[in-house]
């Protein structure tokens, strides 16, 4: 790779590597080329390693793929353990809620998003990019989190209920009568009053 930037950068050594395969030129004189050709190797190569390693360097280092984008911070090594080991627990805790949010009808993509929604409007900030911060959410507001697992899923019951029934009137008043079975006495009889509401 680098005898071949060499060649296309440098003109004195591309002249000699030419003269070395001219059939023109006798044995001896190709042989002499081909020994100022490896002598002018032998003075750039090194200069040609140190601006290739300059270049690696350039594309390679954690301050340039931060500002590329490509990573969000640059992470000391001192702090290493620390930094991803918080990492790796926010992401199971995301996981494990991924697990229970994403549906046929909901995208993991969308998913993430209700999650990102919900740390918003607890936290008093947006601390979604904060892996401590986050992992603090999961563990104060597993109640609320809870309740809102429990909303989505009346929610889906009772679109499902109302899907039904406009195709089936009777399947959906089974459908409700199953529902009232579950329900506790107390729940019942709420259920009743706001039928009689309606």
């Amino acid at each position: 790779m680098l005898l071949t930037t060499m060649e296309r950068v440098d003109e004195t050594y591309r002249k000699l590597k030419e003269q070395t395969v001219n059939d023109k030129l006798s044995p001896e004189d190709r042989a002499a080329f081909k020994a100022k050709m490896d002598k002018r190797e032998k003075e750039l190569l090194p200069v040609y390693h140190q601006v290739a390693l300059h270049f690696a360097d350039l594309h390679d280092t954690a301050g340039r793929m931060k500002e590329k984008g490509v990573i969000r911070s640059v992470v000391e090594w001192r702090n290493a353990r620390r930094v991803f080991a918080a990492r790796l627990r926010r992401r199971l805790e995301e996981e494990q809620l991924l697990k229970k949010l994403v549906t046929p009808e909901r995208s993991r993509t969308q998913a993430l998003v209700l999650i990102k929604q919900w740390m918003a409007h607890d936290a008093a900030e947006d601390q979604w990019d904060d892996d401590h911060a986050a992992l603090a959410w999961f563990s104060r507001s597993q109640a609320a989190i809870t309740t809102r697992m429990q909303n989505i899923e009346r929610d889906r019951i009772m679109a499902n209920i109302l899907h039904e029934g406009e195709k089936d009137k009777t399947a959906a008043i089974n459908a409700l009568l199953t529902i009232m079975k579950s329900l506790d006495s107390k729940e019942r009889d709420e259920l009743a009053q706001r039928l009689k509401a309606m």
